[in-house]
């Protein structure tokens, strides 16, 4: 008959369990881990591998427990970090957004105002309005870019295949290129104020409006008539000495001639004889 072991202190009848003896997989599981591959697959080197201050090195066991205790804290460093980075991609798209706006809001009032010089016949008014709208464009805040394409070269490139567009800001301009330089910019804002802008290439978005302009404006592309410079004002000579293809007012035609009488009454010419004013309107003449 077995009996239970004695147990000091213990009564009699008691009932002593059986001693808890650890698991042998449990007490080894620690002692069971690689310490050495892991450790190389982290970047540590044996001793004899170990390049640096012999005094610093330490054994793959120190080397693997003192990455596992700063992890968490690298995590969540690195946590902390990602957020400010967050942050501050949400702040500078805010920034864009506001200079944007700002921009926009600039452009459209030098634009309101280059309208105003047009009807009122202010040349330098409107000159100085093409400066400022210059300045305002090299300045311009960033877009993002839209299929790779840069927005200052598509409309560079817009302005050398529509020669129209920048001859409707010259006083000589023909009704119809002035007509549709004004379109142009009108039919632009609202696209872009729209965000179209957003959603075509800058290549695209130009097409888009040129087409419109061109369609609302077909004479744009009509071969202008002029009359001949020597015929075009009726009882009027050419001064002695002024060759016909001389780039001079005497030369101009009739409608060019009407157009600077008119700048000379309502005082954009500061002149007090045709012929003055026709020679300062030959100057920004289109010859071509």
């Amino acid at each position: 008959m077995a009996t239970q072991p004695l147990v000091a202190d213990a009564p009699p009848d008691a009932v002593i369990a059986d001693p808890i003896i650890p698991d042998a997989g449990e007490a080894q599981t620690e002692d069971a881990r690689d310490y050495e591959a892991e450790a190389l697959k982290r970047g540590w080197r044996p001793e004899t591998e170990f390049k640096g201050d012999p005094a610093q090195f330490i054994d793959a066991e120190t080397f693997i427990k003192r990455e596992d205790e700063m992890m968490p804290l690298l995590k969540k460093k690195l946590s902390r970090m990602e957020r400010e980075v967050e942050d501050i991609r949400r702040e500078n798209k805010k920034i864009k957004r506001l200079e944007q706006n700002a921009y926009q809001t600039a452009r459209a009032d030098v634009i309101d105002e280059m309208e105003k010089a047009v009807e009122s016949g202010d040349i330098a008014a409107f000159r100085k309005l093409q400066g400022k709208m210059t300045e305002l464009e090299t300045a311009a805040p960033e877009r993002d870019a839209t299929r790779g394409e840069d927005a200052n070269e598509q409309f560079l490139k817009f302005r050398r295949e529509n020669k129209w567009f920048d001859k409707g800001a010259l006083a000589s301009a023909d009704p119809a290129e002035a007509e549709a330089r004004v379109l142009f910019i009108q039919l632009s804002d609202h696209y872009v104020g729209k965000g179209l802008d957003k959603e075509l290439s800058p290549s695209e978005f130009f097409e888009k409006v040129r087409a419109e302009v061109e369609a609302e404006i077909p004479q744009l592309h009509a071969k202008p008539t002029r009359q001949k410079a020597t015929e075009a004002v009726a009882g009027t000579t050419r001064p002695s000495g002024v060759a016909k293809s001389a780039r001079v007012g005497a030369n101009l035609p009739a409608d060019a001639k009407a157009t600077a009488e008119r700048y000379m009454r309502q005082g954009v010419y500061k002149v007090k004889t045709n012929e003055e004013a026709y020679n300062l309107f030959a100057k920004d003449y289109d010859w071509s």
